[in-house]
């Protein structure tokens, strides 16, 4: 095992979001003299590992047969595999997921299996001169992410912001790819009762909107249409199980995580989550963060957060400190690094015999 280990990041697709997050996060190891990384845009059949205690290749590119022969002793990790891809993760000595629900899903798949929160390193914050344009006690509410995040929150987050607005003015400021995708319209193309401004997708916005927000949305599920028939189709007949029409009906993807409430945590900007599992196990309820699902959950949490400016400043507070203590990029890399050497010295060890 060499003093300061070798790692190599091999990726074909570099314009993919996910990539580039963890690119940048896992770049920042090199600052730290504790491991050394480099980035290679080379297919994985040309890249040779010899040299590296670990090859990491993102979960779009197959794993090819020649290096996993070459490999040996170095680790290689599947960096945010997904069901989609369908690829066969057995030749992996570890992989890396984004989130409890991928790790759920791909059980069994590696011998070693961690969790590394991607989300992508902001810049400082910008002057609040965006707020100015806003008219005075307007409560801003913010979402990055993209338009498919915005349409899911139609009518359940949305009926939320508008009986809110009701009592006060509120924007929504959602950052999210309209350049591309095309902006995000409200239901029957009828006026929302609350302002919205559309914020192009780039990382300096983050500083620029973000940061100054009063509260972060992060809507997380996938709509459940026809919930009656639903109910019908997939319950028992004899009612065995005592299922009720009030039974809570919750889907969300195998990639669901944390990262979009990471990314306020950073600015200290309090956040409403969707409760999915991720969520739940990271945000402890009214001192870091709120979740909710239903209508009345969501509206129930932002007029807590509205009608405090000094709630909003302490969970705030408490939830950056929480990124800080636990989902700083550095702490995930040594994480990251840790599991690495772990099992490099398993696999030396078990070459000998």
């Amino acid at each position: 095992m060499r003093a300061i280990p070798q790692l190599a990041f091999v990726c074909t697709r570099t314009g993919s979001p996910g990539y580039q997050f963890y690119r940048d996060s896992l770049l920042l190891l090199n600052s730290t003299g504790k491991g050394r990384i480099e980035v290679f845009t080379c297919s994985p059949e040309e890249f040779n590992p010899e040299g590296f205690d670990a090859v990491m290749l993102m979960g779009f590119d197959p794993l090819p047969p020649s290096l996993r022969q070459r490999a040996n002793d170095t680790v290689l990790v599947v960096i945010d595999p997904r069901a989609s891809q369908r690829r066969d993760l057995s030749g992996y000595d570890l992989a890396v997921h984004t989130g409890l629900e991928a790790r759920d899903w791909f059980a069994g798949s590696t011998p070693h299996d961690l969790i590394y929160a991607v989300y992508p390193v902001c810049p400082p914050r910008f002057a609040a001169t965006a707020r100015n344009e806003e008219p005075e006690g307007t409560l801003i509410v913010g979402y990055h992410g993209n338009a498919l995040h915005l349409d899911a929150m139609v009518p359940r987050i949305t009926d939320a912001l508008s009986q809110l607005a009701q009592d006060r003015p509120v924007a929504l400021w959602a950052m999210y790819n309209f350049n591309v995708r095309g902006r995000w319209e409200w239901p029957l193309h009828a006026r929302p009762p609350f302002a919205v401004r559309h914020i192009p997708y780039c990382r300096e916005n983050y500083a620029r909107y973000m940061a100054h927000v009063d509260i972060g949305l992060v809507p997380q599920f996938v709509p459940v249409r026809n919930v009656g028939i639903l109910r019908y189709l997939i319950g028992s007949l004899d009612r065995r199980y005592h299922e009720k029409r009030q039974d809570f009906f919750l889907r969300f993807k195998e990639t669901t995580n944390i990262g979009r409430a990471l990314v306020f945590a950073q600015y200290g900007v309090p956040v409403i989550s969707d409760m999915t599992p991720s969520a739940v196990a990271f945000l402890e309820e009214e001192v870091t963060g709120f979740t909710a699902f239903h209508t009345a959950a969501w509206l129930r949490a932002l007029r807590r957060l509205a009608n405090s400016q000094q709630l909003r400043q302490q969970i705030g507070t408490n939830l950056r400190e929480k990124w800080e203590n636990f989902y700083a990029h550095e702490l995930q890399n040594q994480r990251l690094l840790d599991r690495i050497i772990a099992i490099r010295r398993e696999k030396a060890k078990a070459s000998q015999f």
